[in-house]
């Protein structure tokens, strides 16, 4: 890639991964504002979570035939922002559609950016978990007015227009691996569901520590840094070896996650997978990102569920840990068995 095209795909990467932050947080922010606390939270909850991740799947789908996800992305942001004038109900579904729309759009511009490299997309999924914390804080203690998060949705839309109409983030990277082969399907099978295990720890983990006002804000922190620096771990020593590697790491220290050090340790290793296993599905499906991306989010969504209907392992939050990063580990290695990048 040349000087300059290099310096527009890190411009749009860089305004893509704040938009993701200004999408996440104003969803939080809306749901925690507006619904926490009324008699329709828990429904409306479940149908905004079905929004948000599993229309990933269709709407994935499609944005591999159209082409067109920088305006894709830029019709979520400004759906999220038109939430804001609904309540109950009808705001979790259209600010679900919205956050699914720019999530597809944008995250499938990033990965057809970023080649065989995965720091791009490690980079781009890591502010939506600060984007989440913040909102929902903010929209518990009603501390914020909607203008500014009107104002700042209708700017980054606006940007993300303009890099439809240059259409240099829309760029195809050539692919040198043939799609459909005969484990294909169990390949994929085996990384959805580090995901689905992935989705259940984050909703469903919390440790005595993380209740602090400064260890909460860490914790946010060493999901989002793992997840960026996953990324930046795979293109420098494969995806295989970066994923084996911080997952046995990640399983050691969750059995020590009750000290505060070794839990956020854990917490950052076990998150470095999340763009490995997104990379990792593109490949086995070349040309099919949408559809790739959207297949994974649904994945979150499953992992959701058993956390939404009160399911628990009775085991305790550190052994539950740790058999979630142990489990993960063989699905990872056999996962991506034909994983190149």
């Amino acid at each position: 890639m040349s000087g300059p095209a290099r310096g527009a795909v890190t411009t749009s990467v860089a305004v893509y991964s704040l938009a993701h932050f200004a999408v996440d947080f104003s969803c939080a922010f809306l749901m925690f504002s507006r619904v926490f606390g009324t008699d329709r939270w828990l429904m409306a909850m479940l149908i905004y979570n079905f929004c948000a991740f599993a229309l990933q799947l269709p709407i994935g789908m499609l944005a591999d035939r159209l082409g067109r996800n920088p305006y894709m992305a830029a019709a979520g942001t400004i759906l999220t922002g038109a939430a804001m004038a609904l309540g109950g109900l009808p705001l979790a579904v259209i600010a679900g559609i919205g956050n699914a729309l720019f999530h597809v759009g944008a995250g499938v511009d990033v990965m057809r950016m970023s080649g065989k490299k995965c720091a791009p997309l490690g980079v781009f999924v890591s502010p939506g978990a600060f984007g989440i914390y913040f909102g929902t804080i903010l929209g518990k203690s009603g501390g914020l007015r909607d203008a500014p998060l009107v104002i700042g949705l209708a700017a980054f839309a606006i940007v993300m227009f303009a890099f439809g109409l240059t259409r240099f983030t829309s760029c195809e990277p050539p692919r040198d691996r043939a799609a459909g082969g005969r484990n294909t399907a169990l390949l994929c099978l085996l990384l959805v569901a580090v995901v689905c295990i992935r989705s259940y720890a984050g909703f469903g983990f919390s440790f005595p520590w993380k209740s602090g006002a400064p260890f909460g804000v860490l914790a946010i922190c060493a999901v989002a840094c793992g997840k960026a620096a996953g990324g930046f771990l795979s293109d420098r020593f494969g995806a295989r070896a970066a994923s084996v590697y911080t997952l046995a790491a990640a399983a050691v220290l969750f059995l020590f996650a009750g000290h505060a050090a070794a839990g956020l340790a854990a917490i950052f290793l076990f998150n470095m997978t999340m763009p490995i296993t997104l990379k990792g599905v593109a490949d086995l499906f070349p040309g099919e990102d949408g559809f790739a991306f959207g297949l994974l989010t649904f994945g979150l969504f499953l992992g959701f569920l058993p956390v939404f209907f009160g399911w628990d392992t009775g085991l305790g939050a550190q052994v539950t840990s740790f058999l979630c990063a142990a489990a993960s580990l063989p699905l990872m290695f056999f996962g991506l068995e034909k994983e190149k990048c």
